[in-house]
C-alpha cells in the first residue's frame, strides 16, 4: 500500500504501469467469469441429477406403497364384510332377520348386497334382487358349496364377471344355509383407479420440467405419462440393460423428441422381484437458460472491465497532481465521521464520569432524543438503566429499558474501553442495537412451531377418537331402540341416555380439536378497522357495564385493511373477554389503534389483576388456562389467526396493575393494504 502514495508524490504515474494493471485485471475477471460459468453449469447439472434420483426413488417407493396399500384395503374390506355377516347370522339365528331389517341394515352399514340361502341353496331373503344376474348367482352358489356342506364356517368370495371384480364373504347359518354379504365392484374399482400407480405416474408426469415418466420392461411400455406412446426399447440399449440387470439407479443425458433431457432410470421392485425400469426425463431447459445468461454476463463483465480500465487510465493520467492527494486526504479525514454517524447501530461515547460526548443518529432514534439534548448530559439523565454499562465494560449487556410512552425496549449493548494517556481520559464506547423486534420474532416462531406440532397431535388424536366414538354412539342408539330389559327399565334407559349424551359431548371436543388443527382458509377482504373495532366492542359493552368497567376507545383515522373480517373479529373478541374476566371488580379497558409506516398496531389494555410472570410464556400454549371453566383454546386461536395474517401478538403484564396485548398486522393486499377511511 506504500508504493502508490510514493508514486503519487513524484507527480507522474507511468502509463505502462496502468496498462499492465488493467490488463491483469481484465485477465483475472475473464478467467473468474469462465471458471464461474463452468462451475455453475456443473453444479446445476449435479443438483438436477440429485433431484432426479430422489424423484425416481420416491416414485418407486410410492408405487410399492400404492400396491401394498390396496392389498391392505382389500383385507379391511373383507374384515368389515365378515363382521356384518356375523351380526346378520346372529340375528338370523334369533329369528329377528326379516326382509325389512335386512334392507335397513344394508342401508345403515352401506352394504350393497345381502343374500340369505337355505340349505338347498335357494334364496330366502335378498335386498337387491335386480342386481344379481344368473351368472353371478351361479358363481356364488359354486363358492358357498363348502359352507352348505358344513366343511367350512366362513369364506371370502372373490370372482370376476364381465371384467368386474366382485368382493363378498359367506358365513354358514346355524339353522342351515348360508348368508352372503358383498359390496359393489365399482367402489373398489374407483379406489384402485384413484390410488393406483398408473394415476401416480400420470399426475407426476404433468409437472413442469418433467418431459416423461414411463415404466418399461423388456417387452415394452407398461405405464407412461400423458402423450407418451413410444420409447426406445431396453434391449439394445446398454445403459438400460445394465441398469435393469444390476438393479441400480443411474442418470444420463439423452435426446427425446429432439430435446435434451436428463434421464434417470430406477428399477421397480416389489419384495426383491423386479418389474421393469422407471425412466424419468427431466427438461434441460433451465440448464440451457442459465448457460445462456452466464455467457451474456461473461461478455458484459469483460466489456465493463475493459471500459472501466480505459476510463481509469484516462483519469489517472489527467489528474496526476496535488489535487488528487489533497482530495484523497479529505475523504479519509471525513470517512470515520460519516461511518460513525450513519451506521445502523446506535453509538454512544462517554468519559470516565459517564458524560456523553458522542451520540449518533441511530442512538437518537433509539432513545427519542436529539444529539443536542444528549451530549454533555450523563448516562443516568439519558436513562437510569444505562448506568449499568459503566460497570460492564468489554462485554455484551442486555438491558430492558423504558423509553417515553413506548413499551419497554430490549437493547443489546456491546461496550469497549478506549484508553487515553491516563485513567481520567479513558472513554467507553457503547454500540447499541434494539433487538426488541428480533426477540419478538423468535418468540413468535417458537410459538408457531409449538402450535403446529400441537395442532398435528390434536388432529391425529381427534381422528383416532372419532371412529370408536361413533361406534359407541351407534351401539347406545341400538340399545335403546332394539333391546328392552326385563327389569330396571328406567335405570337401563338412563344409562343408555348417559352414554349418548357423553358421546355427543366428546364429539364436540373432537370438533374443537379438528377446528384448531385445520383452520379455515382466510377470506381476505378490505375492512374498515375502526368500524370492526366498534362492532366487536359493542358485543361486550353490556357485560363490561355489568362489571363496572369503563371502556376507552382511542383509534382515530384508522385505515382500511385487507384481512379476514370474521377471524380478526373473533381474535379481538377473545382478548376483550379475557380483559373483562381480569377485572371482576371494575376498571378501565382501553383499546388503542394506529397505522404507521410498517403496518397496523392494535393495543388492548386493562387495569386488572395481571398475569404472573411465570405464566406469561405459556398463555398462548394450547389448553393452558387458569380459569375453572376455561378450555385453554382462546389465546391459542388468537395467536393462530394473527400469525396466519403474517403478523404477531405480544403481551406485557404487571401483577396487580394490568395487562396489555399488542397486535401487529403488516401491510398486504391492494395498494399495499392501506386505504384512508376518508377516501
Amino acid at each position: 500500500m506504500r508504493i502508490i502514495p510514493g508514486i503519487l508524490k513524484r507527480g507522474i504515474v507511468s502509463p505502462k504501469y496502468i496498462l499492465a494493471i488493467v490488463a491483469v485485471l481484465i485477465v483475472i475477471m475473464v478467467g473468474m467469469g469462465l471458471y464461474e460459468f463452468y462451475t455453475g453449469k456443473r453444479d446445476i447439472i449435479q443438483v438436477l441429477q440429485e433431484e432426479a434420483i430422489s424423484l425416481a426413488e420416491s416414485i418407486s417407493i410410492m408405487g410399492d406403497n400404492s400396491l401394498t396399500c390396496f392389498n391392505m384395503i382389500e383385507d379391511l374390506v373383507f374384515d368389515r364384510l365378515m363382521d356384518n355377516a356375523r351380526i346378520l347370522e346372529d340375528m338370523d339365528y334369533k329369528g329377528r332377520l326379516t326382509e325389512k331389517t335386512l334392507k335397513e341394515l344394508a342401508e345403515i352399514n352401506n352394504i350393497y348386497q345381502i343374500i340369505v340361502f337355505n340349505e338347498n341353496a335357494q334364496v330366502t331373503l335378498i335386498n337387491r334382487k335386480e342386481a344379481v344376474t344368473p351368472k353371478i348367482m351361479d358363481a356364488l352358489i359354486e363358492r358357498i358349496t363348502p359352507l352348505l356342506n358344513d366343511t367350512e364356517d366362513e369364506t371370502e368370495i372373490l370372482f370376476y364377471e364381465d371384467n368386474h371384480e366382485h368382493f363378498a364373504v359367506g358365513i354358514r347359518r346355524r339353522i342351515r344355509g348360508v348368508i352372503v354379504v358383498g359390496i359393489h365392484s365399482d367402489e373398489m374399482l374407483k379406489f384402485r383407479r384413484s390410488s393406483g400407480i398408473g394415476n401416480l405416474v400420470r399426475e407426476i408426469g404433468e409437472n413442469e420440467g418433467i418431459e416423461y415418466i414411463v415404466l418399461q420392461d423388456e417387452g415394452g411400455l407398461i405405464l407412461a405419462s400423458k402423450n407418451v406412446t413410444m420409447m426406445r426399447r431396453i434391449v439394445g440399449d446398454k445403459f438400460l440393460e445394465d441398469a435393469l440387470m444390476n438393479k441400480w439407479i443411474d442418470t444420463r443425458l439423452y435426446s427425446y423428441d429432439e430435446k435434451d433431457v436428463l434421464e434417470v432410470v430406477s428399477p421397480f421392485q416389489i419384495n426383491e422381484n423386479s418389474y421393469g425400469l422407471f425412466r424419468i426425463g427431466l427438461s434441460m431447459k433451465v440448464v440451457r437458460d442459465v448457460e445462456s445468461r452466464a455467457k451474456q454476463r461473461l461478455i458484459l463483465t469483460a466489456l465493463i472491465t475493459i471500459t472501466i480500465g480505459i476510463i481509469s487510465l484516462s483519469l489517472l493520467l489527467i489528474n496526476q497532481n496535488y489535487f488528487i492527494i489533497s482530495n484523497a486526504y479529505e475523504r479519509m479525514k471525513t470517512y470515520t465521521g460519516a461511518v460513525l454517524e450513519n451506521t445502523a447501530d446506535g453509538i454512544i461515547v462517554v468519559d470516565s464520569k459517564g458524560i456523553i460526548s458522542v451520540f449518533n443518529k441511530a442512538a437518537e432514534g433509539i432513545f427519542k432524543k436529539s444529539s443536542y439534548e444528549a451530549i454533555g448530559k450523563s448516562l443516568e439523565e439519558l436513562n437510569p438503566e444505562m448506568n449499568k454499562i459503566l460497570h460492564n465494560t468489554n462485554q455484551e449487556t442486555i438491558l430492558k429499558v423504558s423509553i417515553g410512552i413506548q413499551s419497554p425496549r430490549l437493547l443489546s449493548i456491546n461496550t469497549s474501553t478506549l484508553t487515553g494517556n491516563d485513567e481520567e481520559n479513558d472513554s467507553i464506547i457503547a454500540v447499541i442495537r434494539d433487538i426488541t423486534e428480533t426477540k419478538l420474532m423468535e418468540e413468535n416462531i417458537r410459538r408457531t412451531e409449538q402450535l403446529t406440532a400441537m395442532g398435528k397431535l390434536a388432529s391425529a388424536v381427534a381422528h383416532e377418537v372419532r371412529n370408536p366414538l361413533n361406534a359407541i354412539s351407534m351401539i347406545a342408539q341400538r340399545l335403546t331402540r332394539e333391546f328392552k330389559p326385563i327389569e330396571k327399565e328406567d335405570e337401563y334407559k338412563e344409562l343408555a341416555d348417559i352414554i349418548k349424551s357423553e358421546s355427543s359431548r366428546l364429539n364436540s371436543i373432537v370438533e374443537e380439536f379438528l377446528q384448531f388443527a385445520r383452520p379455515p382458509k382466510l377470506n381476505r377482504q378490505e375492512v374498515d378497522i375502526a368500524q370492526l373495532l366498534d362492532e366487536t366492542i359493542s358485543l361486550i359493552e353490556a357485560q363490561a357495564e355489568g362489571h363496572g368497567i369503563k371502556i376507552e376507545k382511542i383509534y382515530p383515522n384508522l385505515a382500511l385493511w385487507i384481512v379476514d373480517r370474521e377471524q380478526i373479529k373473533q381474535a379481538l373478541l377473545n382478548i376483550l373477554l379475557n380483559s373483562i374476566d381480569a377485572m371482576p371488580d371494575g376498571g378501565i379497558l382501553s383499546i388503542n389503534g394506529r397505522v404507521d409506516h410498517d403496518g397496523l398496531h392494535i393495543n388492548i389494555s386493562d387495569t386488572g389483576k395481571g398475569i404472573p410472570e411465570e405464566n406469561i410464556p405459556r398463555i398462548f400454549d394450547l389448553y393452558f388456562t387458569t380459569k375453572e371453566t376455561g378450555t385453554g383454546l382462546g389465546l391459542s386461536i388468537v395467536q393462530r389467526i394473527i400469525m396466519e395474517h403474517g403478523g404477531w401478538i405480544n403481551v406485557d403484564s404487571v401483577l396487580g396493575k394490568g395487562t396489555t396485548f399488542s397486535i401487529y398486522l403488516p401491510e398486504s393486499g391492494i395498494e399495499n393494504g392501506i386505504h384512508n377511511s376518508s377516501n
